[in-house]
């Protein structure tokens, strides 16, 4: 994210931020995990609601400012394998938050159901009007996958076949090799290569795999749960922010 950013404004990142940023995510980690043990459900609630925000600011694509098509990408991911499993998905929630899983039965179910099925044919009736059949088949097949995959399976496939590879699009856009300027002085970045983002992110990425590396050897495996959320967590966020600066800079 912090090389996101620099590549945004036109310039390298300098090993200052590397450092802070990593600073910043270890104890984003420490936050989550104490939010975690002192409130499960509300960590995880937020989690939720904050995983639904950015996917639907940043899937929706040419119609990302209408709401309709933000909530249908946004609810999609997170409400998708807990409603159309709703057993299998009260057993994963009960490994993170008891509380919620107790309450996921029944009203709650049929009523996130209905939003969700709400949000979706809204979405849909606004790509034909936009005459976007591209984004409406996407929508489709985003909501056939949630269907038929049980819960994990299906957010994994969605999270790496259409989130991801978005947002290496985007950094691989930001990446300024051979940087022009405009009149105004402003940097006009040009499309950067793989071999740049990878050489950007492998540390960070290592550092990640050796985390999780050993939670898995040290810890319970009933604590494995809670660590993978705690570690979304700390990313989620800071995260959001970054999508929403270069949002707001119409990037």
């Amino acid at each position: 994210d912090h090389v996101t950013l620099a590549w945004a404004a036109g310039r390298r990142p300098a090993r200052r931020e590397a450092l802070l940023a990593a600073a910043l995510y270890a104890a984003g980690v420490g936050i989550a995990v104490a939010a975690l043990a002192v409130s499960p459900a509300i960590a995880l609630a937020a989690a939720l609601a904050l995983s639904a925000y950015h996917f639907g600011t940043a899937d929706a694509g040419p119609l990302g400012r209408g709401r309709a098509v933000s909530a249908a990408f946004g609810l999609l991911p997170v409400l998708g394998p807990l409603t159309f499993w709703p057993g299998r998905a009260r057993a994963l929630l009960a490994a993170l938050a008891p509380g919620l899983a107790a309450a996921w039965h029944g009203a709650a179910v049929v009523v996130a159901g209905g939003v969700l099925a709400a949000a979706v044919a809204a979405a849909l009736w606004r790509c034909v009007r936009a005459a976007t059949p591209g984004l409406a088949a996407e929508l489709a097949l985003v909501t056939l996958t949630m269907a038929v995959l049980p819960p994990l399976a299906a957010f994994g496939c969605y999270f790496a076949l259409w989130h991801a590879p978005r947002h290496v699009a985007r950094l691989l856009a930001a990446e300024p090799r051979g940087l022009g300027r405009r009149a105004d002085g402003l940097p006009v970045p040009a499309r950067g290569r793989p071999g740049d983002l990878v050489r950007a992110a492998w540390l960070p990425a290592a550092a990640a795999f050796a985390g999780l590396g050993a939670a898995w050897a040290l810890l319970p495996s009933p604590l494995w749960p809670a660590v993978g959320l705690a570690g979304l967590l700390a990313v989620t966020l800071p995260h959001t922010v970054v999508v929403s600066r270069l949002a707001a800079r119409g990037r």
